[in-house]
């Protein structure tokens, strides 16, 4: 009797000692079958969402806003830290310094190594980085093979960017073998999704490869005037092309330069490059007043590193403009910042 009394009065202090209250500065309560329980005040809840964010997006600011020298090597030190922390991000941003040569020297080799990271993280922007890599053979070898591979990953996440460059490989581009039908597959999967370019890329390529082997033009023009309508400058400039060049026996020189002049106002430098190199060899005159120096201009500052280039020479030589040996220099240091060799 005194026994199992004993026993009573002890299990009842033992579960009374079990028993603890809550505290209110970052204590846990466990109880039993469930998860841990955390108080913790507001002020501490708010430094430990900083500590784990804040590295990242101040690195961020840092970038985005910041084109001063010393700022961008803030910005590449906070991406290394976030980094450390497993911010896939930050992998992204550190191939893309490496890359550019943004806050630290340049290395096309380590800017791979960040961005593999990051793509083998499934971040989409990286694996199209990769496949450029790859297919320009910038920090690795050259390897088509490995750039679609690339390429295919971003694409199945959606990447339109990834299907336009699937569908440039598969055309026969940047020495890959063609594959007609795996090229149009990729341009109609980017054209279902609102690429204009695409649409734009389909119809000539569709133009290009009837089924009788002939050449017709008629779908392909249908294309082009349906995204002219909609003002996509590459599609105007295009349709230039067609007038320009007379494919399918529709050669009309006046046109193709209103169709160039309609880009250049859409923002194609390719176009203004155009009429600068008509109007420069004498092919046509002036148009819209401007001259072939006007026209270099025009796409030099909508950044042709061609057109840079051609001014540079210009006022090198004296050809068609005062002779300037300072304003040549500025124009050739644009071209060699675009890394026009």
């Amino acid at each position: 009797m005194h026994f199992c009394l004993l026993v009573t009065i002890m299990a009842l202090l033992l579960s009374a000692c079990s028993l603890q209250m809550p505290s209110r500065k970052n204590k846990v309560v466990v109880q039993e079958n469930e998860a841990p329980v955390v108080f913790i005040n507001p002020q501490t809840k708010q430094a430990i969402a900083e500590a784990n964010h804040d590295l990242g997006t101040e690195a961020e600011v840092y970038y985005q806003t910041n084109n001063e020298i010393n700022k961008k090597k803030k910005a590449f030190e906070l991406f290394q830290q976030a980094a450390k922390q497993g911010d896939v991000n930050a992998y992204a941003r550190l191939g893309e310094m490496y890359l550019k040569g943004e806050g630290v020297t340049r290395d096309a080799i380590k800017a791979v190594q960040w961005y593999r990271m990051a793509a083998g993280a499934e971040l989409v922007v990286a694996q199209l980085q990769m496949g450029n890599f790859y297919r320009d053979g910038v920090g690795v070898a050259k390897d088509n093979d490995k750039a679609i591979e690339w390429y295919t990953k971003a694409a199945k996440q959606g990447e339109i960017k990834a299907m336009l460059r699937l569908g440039e490989l598969y055309r026969g581009w940047h020495g890959q073998d063609a594959n007609t039908k795996l090229a149009l597959k990729w341009y109609r999967q980017a054209a279902g999704l609102g690429s204009e370019e695409a649409q734009l890329q389909l119809g000539l390529l569709v133009a290009q490869t009837s089924s009788d082997g002939s050449t017709d033009y008629t779908q392909a023009l249908q294309t082009l005037e349906k995204l002219v309508q909609a003002g996509n400058a590459h599609a105007t400039m295009e349709l230039g092309d067609f007038y320009f060049e007379g494919r399918g026996g529709k050669q009309d020189i006046d046109l193709a330069v209103q169709y160039y002049a309609r880009a250049v106002k859409l923002g194609s430098a390719e176009a203004a490059y155009k009429l600068a190199t008509m109007n420069y060899s004498g092919i046509t005159q002036s148009v819209e007043q401007k001259q072939s120096k006007d026209w270099f201009i025009e796409a030099a500052n909508l950044g042709m590193p061609m057109a840079q280039y051609k001014l540079g020479m210009m006022y090198y030589k004296g050809q068609g403009v005062e002779a300037s040996l300072v304003t040549a220099k500025d124009w050739f240091l644009k071209a060699a910042q675009q890394h026009l060799p």
